[in-house]
């Protein structure tokens, strides 16, 4: 066994920071800066246990979520939009 498979990586010490460094990446939500420091990242981890590390890119369309409300005369709901519904444009309900 090598030095880098021997150096600990299953301790509590070492998973904590792996989750550290993970989690200062900043969001990991599919196509964002994050994903692709969090993909780099653990490429480099994985080389330095000697995996065999490829990267596949692609490109995709995203949705990026805004602001999302329901607003009643009793007050406002904030919301999250469904992404399995038709696009809407500001101030207009789905048909």
């Amino acid at each position: 066994m090598d030095a880098a498979a021997t150096r600990g990586v299953t301790s509590p010490m070492s998973a904590s920071a792996w989750l550290q460094a993970w989690d200062s990446q900043g969001i990991h939500r599919t196509g964002t800066a994050g994903d692709t420091a969090g993909a780099e990242w653990l490429a480099r981890e994985a080389r330095s246990l000697g995996g065999a590390v490829s990267v596949e890119s692609f490109s995709l369309s995203r949705i990026d979520p805004v602001s999302c409300w329901l607003e009643t005369k009793d007050g406002r709901i904030e919301g999250v939009p469904v992404f399995d519904s038709p696009p809407t444009g500001p101030g207009r309900a789905a048909a």
